[in-house]
């Protein structure tokens, strides 16, 4: 995504979705923000619950019930907005905490999607995002999808 970000100029791209049992919200917080700033905003990141019982065996990643997982999406995306904000912010959650916590550089153009489908993983999507991008990646696929049959 490195090469991506200094070698393009225009194209916007990110990861297909990261899974956050996967990886903790702060690091990807600051990685990605770099990942950013490097792009000239064009960073793309998009989070999911996880679904994969079996790549999360194959790592020896737990994998908590589905609705302990959006919670887990819930958390890491307040994480992740609120040190994308540069302001020294705390947050106390079940599975995060920060506690006077700042980080710079801070992304350009902050951009989060969401990738699910499921009643709870909208939920958090309706919560958290803007209704457009709600709309453009949970919405629009199914109706391609409807035209294609």
């Amino acid at each position: 995504m490195t090469a991506l970000a200094l070698w393009t100029k225009r194209l916007r791209f990110g990861p297909m979705v990261l899974p956050v049992t996967f990886y903790n919200p702060i690091q990807v917080a600051r990685i990605l923000a770099g990942l950013d700033r490097l792009s000239g905003g064009r960073f793309r990141l998009k989070l999911g619950a996880g679904r994969d019982a079996g790549e999360h065996e194959a790592f020896s990643i737990s994998y908590p019930e589905h609705d302990q997982r959006v919670a887990m999406l819930g958390e890491a995306i307040e994480v992740i907005r609120l040190l994308w904000s540069g302001n020294q912010v705390s947050f106390t959650g079940q599975w995060y905490r920060l506690e006077g916590a700042q980080m710079q550089p801070v992304p350009q153009h902050p951009w989060i999607g969401i990738g699910g489908n499921s009643e709870p993983s909208l939920r958090v999507a309706a919560s958290s995002l803007q209704a457009a991008r709600l709309l453009a990646q949970t919405v629009l696929p199914g109706i391609r999808q409807d035209k294609c049959k």
